[in-house]
């Protein structure tokens, strides 16, 4: 990364990580509550967990740039008026997708299932109470919480190529980002503790851990091992779509490794974060 991209990376972390804390501060009531945020046929129906990271990650992005081109899931007329007008990547401007967050329907059954006995605590509170992860994974059916977990992402993209991508699990209170220098997992402190807003890139890299993504050859994986993949089924149309792809001949349910994997941190099940997960 070049020096400006290492700086937009510091904005990035810190707009993830504002997100998270919001979220973490926000009771179960209001994080579950319908709110009047969104566009078109969403108006009125998103609920809080999805809103506030993304008023979060907008606002904290523009105070930086207030010309950045942010794309999210529900594109505003703003970011239409922005978007490049010429389709060839190299003459495009840096932009970020985002995906405030990703998994909100497992979120929102985890936080209905920790806040049954105290609806009006705060979201970090409840997970502070209990075996977040083991609950995570007992809910959502799916392990390691560390990879399935909910979790709210930026990438940026220059020239038609990824720059970084800043992926944070909401469940473990982890933070993970990807660029030419390599992938680095880092444990945030205490959604409470206010120095988690100093965090930056060189912190991450400084103080976390270097992910490996250890080799086929290394794993001793068989022929049939490297037939194992993970790809979202979970909606209707998708199994359908898949079948008529025809990537599998046979029938690839016994291939299968998860049928409604995360988003961003897909790329996660290839990484030693996986090991004694199948």
């Amino acid at each position: 990364m070049q020096g400006i991209e290492r700086t937009y990376c510091d904005v990035c972390v810190n707009a993830v990580v504002g997100a998270w804390r919001e979220l973490m501060e926000a009771t179960a009531t209001e994080a579950l509550r319908k709110v009047n945020y969104g566009k078109g046929e969403a108006l009125g129906k998103t609920l809080g967990l999805d809103a506030i990271p993304e008023i979060t990650i907008a606002g904290r992005l523009t105070a930086f740039d207030q010309h950045a081109i942010l794309i999210t899931e529900e594109l505003d007329e703003q970011a239409r008026r922005r978007w490049p007008t010429d389709s060839d990547p190299v003459r495009q401007p840096l932009m970020f997708f985002s995906d405030p967050t990703d998994r909100s329907i497992e979120l929102e059954k985890y936080i209905q299932e920790i806040s049954q006995r105290d609806p009006t605590a705060k979201v970090g509170a409840l997970m502070q109470r209990c075996d977040r992860r083991t609950v995570w994974e007992q809910v959502s059916k799916e392990s390691p919480a560390i990879i399935t977990g909910p979790t709210t992402s930026i990438t940026c993209v220059r020239k038609g190529q990824v720059v970084f991508s800043v992926i944070l699990n909401y469940v473990t209170g982890t933070i993970c980002v990807a660029s030419d220098i390599g992938v680095y997992w880092y444990e945030l402190k205490p959604f409470d503790d206010p120095t988690n807003e100093d965090l930056t890139f060189a912190g991450i890299a400084r103080h976390g851990q270097h992910l490996v993504f250890p080799s086929v050859r290394e794993r001793r994986f068989s022929p049939d091992d490297c037939k194992r993949f993970v790809t979202f089924l979970g909606k209707k149309g998708y199994r359908e779509n898949f079948d008529d792809s025809m990537l599998f001949v046979e029938q690839p349910d016994g291939f299968l490794h998860h049928s409604t994997p995360p988003g961003p941190p897909r790329t996660l099940y290839l990484s030693e974060l996986q090991n004694d997960h199948g």
